[in-house]
């Protein structure tokens, strides 16, 4: 099991504590051998009483005095997700900085952690990182994210998500409808597959996971001997997986149950459906089966 991953999820706070435990499950469900999720300590009781058993726990202490273990431990883990349901507090930003200057692998930044930063005051946090990044914002965290009329980044999202990437020299997935996949080597991608029933609360998070355990199990994004950009290049590939078992499951989803009824977690658990058909897809184009 610790060949193919150990995955932190960090988030959580008092009533979004749902959003850490639907990362952290569809985390364990891609794959990935160990995910531990973490949450602040007053909301740690509240985490575990709505976690599965499989998913290890831990609790981050309020006073940042005593955040050295953690700092420390971190490393210990093949990929962070960090932000669904962290809340929005200078303590919150505090801990997402940590992680970004503390821990040399990939990590994925959703939600709230994308909020306590901005482009203007934090450029330098992504630009000095020796590791592969994603931020999944929406529209409205992009927006905010860069100082820019939301508007503005409706009529051209393309050209604002090239410049964001450009910026930071990370990897960005600006999510909607049409989700568009912004990659550090200057390539963007469309994934164009509206679905109304992932228009629900806590989607993005189940995202957040697949991206989280599917670069967990890739060693190589670990790997120092190999230079920054033959890390994003298997990291890159491994976004655009993540996001098409997304909207696989989605699809899979609305199919079952309908788009009104779906809930986040039904993506979860058509996980099955989803790797079982990407598997036959895999097996045609290597066998011609």
């Amino acid at each position: 099991k610790k060949k193919v991953g150990h995955v932190l999820c960090l988030g959580g706070s008092h009533g979004l504590t749902g959003a850490l435990v639907m990362a952290s499950q569809a985390a364990l469900k891609t794959g990935a051998g160990i995910v531990t999720a973490a949450t602040w300590e007053p909301q740690y009781r509240e985490m575990i009483e709505r976690l599965i058993p499989e998913v290890m726990t831990g609790y981050l202490p309020l006073d940042i005095s005593k955040w050295d273990n953690l700092i420390k431990d971190l490393n210990k883990y093949s990929c962070v997700v960090i932000g669904p349901g962290l809340a929005r507090s200078t303590r919150a930003r505090r801990l997402v900085l940590e992680v970004l200057n503390n821990f040399d692998g990939p990590v994925v930044l959703d939600a709230d952690a994308i909020n306590v930063l901005k482009l203007s005051e934090d450029k330098n946090v992504f630009t000095m990182r020796n590791a592969p990044t994603v931020l999944t914002p929406h529209f409205g965290e992009f927006a905010r994210f860069c100082g820019i009329d939301y508007k503005e980044l409706e009529r051209t999202p393309v050209k604002r998500l090239q410049e964001l990437v450009d910026n930071i020299n990370c990897s960005v997935i600006l999510k909607g409808p049409c989700t568009y996949l912004g990659f550090s080597d200057g390539n963007v991608f469309f994934n164009y597959y509206p679905n109304d029933g992932m228009a629900t609360g806590g989607v993005g998070d189940v995202l957040a996971g697949i991206l989280g355990g599917l670069l967990g199990q890739e060693p190589e994004l670990k790997d120092s001997s190999m230079s920054l950009s033959e890390r994003y290049n298997v990291f890159n590939q491994t976004l655009g997986l993540a996001v098409l078992a997304h909207t696989m499951s989605g699809h899979f989803a609305a199919e079952k149950l309908g788009r009104r009824a779906m809930t986040a977690l039904s993506l979860v658990d058509c996980f099955s459906e989803t790797f079982n058909e990407l598997d036959k897809r895999i097996d045609q184009i290597i066998y011609g089966a």
